[in-house]
């Protein structure tokens, strides 16, 4: 899992951003270890790109909420991040146990749609 993002190996892409999928499946801590390398990354850049970053999220958030559009936040703040991952994720599906809330809005906000597959059998 330590090879899903460039973090891990010098001088060497992740396997998602090799790759390039546009649906991924996964179980909760890939979600995990993918929402931690992003705020790391943010982190790295300093306390003003994180402030900027959290309030990209919160405003995004707000104009979803509303139904309107935010293909400028997308390209000004989110592009990077996507960018990170392949470039190309439309959809990722969770299962195997249920991902948290706040991980699951995080991602779904900054990169792309987190379907929950978890307890889909129970009646």
């Amino acid at each position: 899992m330590a090879l899903l993002t460039d973090v891990s190996v010098k001088n060497c892409s992740g396997d998602l951003q090799e790759f390039g999928p546009t649906i991924m499946t996964g179980v909760p801590q890939v979600w995990e270890t993918i929402k931690k390398t992003v705020l790391t990354k943010v982190a790295e850049r300093g306390p003003r790109v994180e402030s900027i970053f959290g309030g990209a999220i919160k405003m995004k958030k707000f104009l979803g909420d509303y139904g309107l559009p935010t293909g400028l936040l997308d390209k000004v703040v989110f592009n990077n991040v996507k960018k990170q991952l392949g470039g190309r994720l439309r959809y990722c599906l969770s299962g195997g146990a249920p991902v948290s809330a706040e991980t699951q809005q995080f991602l779904s906000l900054a990169v792309c749609p987190i379907l929950q597959g978890y307890g889909m059998t129970e009646r």
